[in-house]
Order: structure tokens, then sequence, then C-alpha cells
């Protein structure tokens, strides 16, 4: 692809078809390659959330944590549907246009003037944009995973804190509980910490691999003009729904993870607070404080958070981008 490019640096809409899948396939190389280096924080990470005290401790905490795995299976199956979708119709794109089109403009090392070339290296890029998806569906559902089994956590510990002193008199039990919650809450804030720093840089460079694609499907959407492009169209439209499905859904449920965190304080609130003794009240004031600080997912820019108004600006960003090269090139 990189030959691609500096073979029509001058051919703005050829480097646009190119860079198409090259920042994607960019995008999913940092992924692969940083699961390898960091192979074994991950381990650690899965080891952390089968630990006994992450852990529901009851039959309605248990449905919370149900639940919340069901979610993930749910966010997993829709975007790998999504995805295989669209990839379907990047590997039907000789019937959907040109019958010797390719599903990727990249460089060819030799003429494609024969059915077995042209058949060999369609094979090659139907295999190579396969594990390119399946590797892009597998490490975004997984932090998608990690964002709703935090989010889960939080249900949890908000859940036992807005049941203290349910049918409890003694100040000693209810301190021992508020205790048990602080502890709770600092393993979470352990758990995200070690997340977030083995997932905020692939998230950061896919987030930036996607705003090119997004730039480059709009530019080749925009130069459609006649009916009997109608296929393609759908083809990008297709390929960009699910761009911005795959930025959408780290976004949104690592915001998630945000709200239900400047909740918890809230849900101490509801507890019967008023009816503990002065040593428990200083307790739950000082908690209160600590929960006032909300979760945040950082970037690969600890300056910048993941959430809904990241994926806003990012939407917004790539559109204007896309105006000022049209701009340009017109």
């Amino acid at each position: 692809m990189i030959l691609q490019i500096a073979t029509h640096l001058g051919d703005v809409d050829e480097v646009i078809k190119v860079f198409i899948i090259f920042a994607t396939a960019f995008a999913v190389m940092g992924k692969y390659l940083y699961l390898k280096i960091y192979n074994y924080r991950f381990e650690q990470l899965f080891q952390m959330m089968h630990q006994p005290e992450y852990l529901p401790e009851n039959p309605t905490e248990w449905q919370i944590y149900c639940q919340a795995i069901d979610l993930s299976r749910r966010v997993r199956n829709y975007y790998a549907s999504l995805s295989v979708s669209a990839l379907s119709a990047l590997f039907l794109s000789q019937f959907l246009g040109d019958e010797q089109e390719l599903p990727a403009s990249i460089y060819y090392p030799f003429q494609l003037n024969t059915n077995w070339k042209y058949g060999l290296m369609y094979v090659y890029q139907c295999v190579s944009l396969a594990i390119l998806c399946f590797v892009n569906v597998g490490f975004d559902s997984l932090t998608a995973s990690f964002f709703i089994n935090i989010k889960g956590q939080l249900d949890v510990l908000g859940m036992r804190l807005q049941t203290i002193g349910v049918g409890v008199r003694d100040q000693r039990r209810i301190l021992k509980k508020l205790k048990d919650c602080i502890r709770n809450y600092q393993r979470i804030l352990r758990m995200t910490h070690l997340m977030e720093e083995l997932v905020r840089i692939p998230m950061s460079v896919q987030i930036g691999g996607s705003v090119f694609v997004l730039i480059a499907n709009f530019y080749s959407m925009s130069m459609l003009s006649d009916n009997a492009d109608m296929g393609i169209f759908a083809k990008l439209l297709l390929y960009q729904t699910c761009m911005l499905t795959q930025i959408f859904i780290l976004c949104y449920f690592a915001n998630e993870v945000s709200l239900k965190s400047s909740d918890i304080s809230f849900n101490l609130y509801e507890s019967n607070w008023y009816d503990w003794d002065k040593v428990n009240r200083k307790l739950v004031l000082l908690m209160m404080i600590r929960f006032d600080t909300p979760i945040s997912i950082k970037s690969i820019n600890r300056c910048y958070s993941f959430n809904l108004a990241a994926f806003t600006a990012i939407v917004n960003s790539s559109y204007s981008y896309f105006a000022l090269l049209k701009r340009i090139n017109s």
C-alpha cells in the first residue's frame, strides 16, 4: 500500500482509495504488535478480573454481573456482524462495478492480464482483509468488554453503598461495610488503571486511523454521481457505518464508566447515613469527597479522555477535513 501511494502521489483519487484500507491496516498492525509485546500484562488483567474480591456476593449482584456479560456479548455480535457485512461488500467489489477491480487498491508486482494472476491477487487480498477484520473485531470487542466490566463493578459497588445499614443498627458492622466498600473502590481503580494503560495507545492509534478512513470514505462517496455507482456507494456507506460504530462503542462505554463513577457519591447519599454515629458520618463525608472525582479513560494524550464529546469532535473534525480536501481538489 505504501508503494501504491508513492507511485501515485499526483493522483488524489488513487491515494484516497488506498487510504480507505491503509489506515485500517496500520491501526490493526499497531494493535497486534501491542498485544504481542504486552501479552503478559493482558494476562495479569484477566487473572485480576477473576479474583474472588471482584466477583459478586449475592444473587442481586450476580444479576447485575450477568447483565454486563450479556451486554458484552450483544455488542460483540452486533459489531462482528456489521464488520463481516462490510468485509463481504469489499469482497464483492468486482460485481458492484468494474469486473477487474480488486477489493483493495494496492501495488501489484505483476500485470493482472491473466485469470490466474487475478485470482491469485484476489485470494491474497481476501485472506489479508479477513485477518484485518477479525483482529479489529477481537480487540475492539475486548476493549468494550473491559469498559462494560468496569461499569458493572461500579453498579455493584453503588448497590452495596446504597444498602449499607439496611436492617443493621450495630455501628461497628456499618463501619466494617464502609471500609469494605472503600477497599472495593480502590481495587476497581487499580483494575481501571491497568486496563487504561493497556488500551489507551491502541485506541488512540485506531481513532487516528479511523479519522483518515472517514475522510477517505466521505471523499469517495462525494465523487459518485451516476446511478450505476449505487452499488459502490452502498459498499462505502456500509464501511463508513462500520468505522463510525467502531469509534462509537469505544467512546460510549468509556463514557458510561465516567457517568457511573460520578453517580457513586449519590448512591452513598441514598443510604441511611443520617442514623449513624459521628465516626461513620465523617467517613461517609470523606468517601463522598473522594467519589466526587469521576473515573475517566485517558487517551495517549492524558489531557484528553475517551467519551461521547470526543466521538462528536472526531466526526466533526473528519467532516471538516473532508470539506477542506474537497475544496482544495476542486
